[in-house]
């Protein structure tokens, strides 16, 4: 037991150390936008190391094993933004689609003088079916220069594409409803990296084929009004470390301050 908990201070410890990437999300802006051509990479600042904070362990189990319960969160981060537009194809008459592809900026401060600096660019392709039915959309680019969540060296990307449309039917009623969703899984990408068409297609990801929206037709035919919700989770499996100690912590409570306060002399 003496062994254990000694090995479980060291490393407790260790996990911090090396957990020295912080997150960046000062000033955050993420913006999605529709266009007709793939969108120019922005220039970028390369990521700023943030000090080290040390954990400190005469706070008492209860707090240690919150404190690394807090921290292991911080591995994971959400994010996201929405677009909506009334002109999806080309005209009223027409099923070509406008658009050929769809583009998610993020952007932070990481100074006073660094401010809206891009964090992550990632671009798709839309690309319509022969019979123009349906469209998908296909990776074309990624550049993540700042992770929002806590990473070491590589972070997993989730984006989350989630499209719905409204309409007037001929009858003149309002109509609704989500036409389909796309969710793509980066695996351990690194911090200040880019990955063009060839890396991604490499990853073999592409989205699924999804029905091409409803047009209004009262009182008169629309071009196409769909909106793209878009949600992005930053990853590092290395939090589920933090989690594993604090759940440790939790189930052993008792046991753990017996042996301290037998050893140190501490109080509950």
């Amino acid at each position: 037991m003496r062994r254990f908990t000694l090995i479980l201070i060291i490393t407790t410890f260790s996990l911090t150390i090396f957990a020295q990437q912080d997150l960046v999300k000062k000033g955050e802006k993420v913006e999605v936008s529709l266009s007709d051509k793939v969108l120019p990479s922005a220039n970028q600042v390369a990521a700023i190391p943030v000090p080290v904070w040390i954990l400190g362990i005469n706070l008492g189990l209860p707090a240690v094993k919150s404190l690394l319960e807090k921290k292991g969160k911080k591995f994971t981060a959400t994010y996201g933004a929405s677009v909506e537009n009334q002109t999806f194809y080309v005209s009223k008459s027409s099923f070509d689609l406008k658009y050929k592809g769809l583009a998610i900026v993020r952007k932070v401060d990481i100074d006073a003088k660094n401010k809206g600096v891009e964090a992550l660019q990632a671009q798709f392709r839309i690309e319509q079916s022969s019979d123009k039915s349906s469209f998908r959309f296909i990776p074309h680019k990624l550049s993540f220069k700042h992770a929002k969540a806590k990473v070491r060296k590589t972070v997993d990307l989730t984006i989350s594409i989630e499209m719905s449309t409204t309409w007037t039917d001929d009858k003149g009623v309002g109509q609704s409803k989500k036409i389909g969703e796309s969710k793509f899984v980066f695996k351990k990408i690194k911090l200040d990296s880019e990955y063009d068409d060839l890396k991604l297609k490499k990853k073999g990801l592409t989205g699924d084929w999804v029905p091409i929206p409803p047009r209004s037709l009262h009182p008169q035919k629309g071009q196409g009004n769909v909106t793209f919700k878009v949600s992005i989770i930053e990853t590092d499996d290395f939090g589920k470390r933090y989690e594993s100690i604090a759940k440790f912590l939790g189930d052993n409570n008792d046991s753990i301050n017996s042996f301290l306060t037998a050893i140190f002399g501490l109080d509950d």
